[in-house]
């Protein structure tokens, strides 16, 4: 009997933590979602120049994310993945 309460109530703390973290998470999605327009704004009123395609893809293989660097190159440019990962390789 003690082990079905001492169950019950560690899966109700689990539930309501897991709660409590989801809804956390979904602050911060949206904190980061306007800071980023915020900060978009500003880089339009004081002229910062966009990065070029090299600059973004070399943030994504910082990043370690190559596959998306060269799923991008290929989006944007049309060239052929085969091509789009030699030129990602040498970045």
């Amino acid at each position: 009997m003690e082990f079905t309460m001492i169950a019950i109530l560690v899966g109700a703390i689990l539930v309501i933590t897991l709660f409590v973290l989801i809804n956390k998470i979904n602050q911060l999605e949206k904190d980061v979602t306007y800071m980023n327009l915020m900060l978009n704004k500003v880089a339009k009123q004081v002229e910062v120049p966009e990065p070029s395609l090299d600059d973004e893809l070399r943030i994504l293989i910082a990043l370690g994310k190559k596959i998306p660097a060269i799923k991008k190159l290929s989006e944007d440019t049309g060239i052929g993945l085969k091509e789009a990962k030699d030129y990602v390789d040498k970045l």
